[in-house]
């Protein structure tokens, strides 16, 4: 990667502020997730950090905001890296999200034909994303350990870019021998140094005896992941939730911003969780 002149780079930085709406976002707009672009002020470079506890729905936010970066920024382009689940589930998870079938009927015939029409639509518009290399998904059958991980990104990665990674802990360290605090910190140096939004997940140990919230120590207790982050998230279920509910019936989640580098907002953000599709829209957009 060409370092830039201090002066090339404040020259830069000056010509993009004044390229920029008054009152308009620093980073990438989502038209899906409007309010979290907003309380980041935009998408912007750093490491964001998912957590919750497992089951909660963090490979399904995951999905759903890089479609949403996708769809909603033509000039972006991201891979996907998935080490928690094959590159088969993840794409019926794109395929049901996008058409709002359940992904227990994706990877089956359809049973009409506004069936069939919702998954064509939905498999040409992926197909135009990966043809113009707009997409891009990984699993741990083409990325192996670590040193290939590192490899790949330094292949792909350039201007108007994103970096998901989901199970980073199911990866081999490879030759590099990295315990999970120093492949933390790698992934922040890759956003720091390609200046591009990488984000990753980390399961965080559900709570024992009196139901409490997750907190950044959660985090903590596997791998040092709170200190490096430019943002760390932290998904969970509204309290009142966790009652017997419906088959269909939309799982009320909160998304709180417990570290927040990148815009003064502290606080949380309610979702609506479907598990049947993987559907996740912001509570007031149900």
């Amino acid at each position: 990667m060409r370092i830039q002149p201090l002066r090339e780079f404040f020259n830069r930085q000056f010509a993009l502020e004044m390229e920029r709406e008054p009152d308009g976002l620093i980073g990438y707009p989502l038209k899906k997730f409007p309010e979290i672009a907003k309380k980041f002020d935009g998408i912007q470079p750093g490491l964001h950090i998912i957590g919750g506890s497992p089951g909660v729905g963090k490979t399904s936010l995951m999905v759903n905001l890089f479609l949403d970066l996708l769809s909603t920024n033509a000039e972006i382009r991201g891979v996907y890296f998935s080490f928690d689940e094959s590159k088969e589930a993840i794409r019926s998870r794109l395929m049901s999200i996008k058409t709002e079938i359940p992904l227990s009927k994706i990877r089956k015939s359809h049973d009409s034909p506004l069936s069939y029409a919702k998954k064509r639509n939905a498999h040409n518009e992926l197909a135009a994303l990966i043809f113009h290399r707009s997409m891009m998904l990984k699993d741990l059958s083409e990325i192996s350990d670590m040193d290939d991980l590192e490899l790949e990104i330094r292949d792909t990665c350039g201007d108007d870019f994103l970096i998901f990674i989901d199970g980073l802990s199911n990866l081999p360290a490879g030759g590099s021998g990295l315990d999970q605090d120093e492949r933390v910190r790698k992934m922040k140096r890759w956003a720091d140094t390609n200046r591009v939004p990488v984000f990753c997940t980390v399961n965080l140990k559900k709570p024992e005896g009196k139901p409490k919230r997750s907190n950044i120590s959660d985090a903590q207790e596997i791998g040092d992941y709170g200190f490096p982050g430019s943002a760390v998230l932290l998904l969970s279920e509204m309290q009142h939730e966790k009652k017997a509910r419906g088959e269909n019936e939309p799982v009320s989640l909160v998304l709180k911003f417990e570290r927040n580098k990148l815009s003064p907002f502290r606080g949380t953000i309610q979702l609506s969780f479907t598990p049947e599709t993987g559907v996740i829209v912001e509570a007031d957009e149900k």
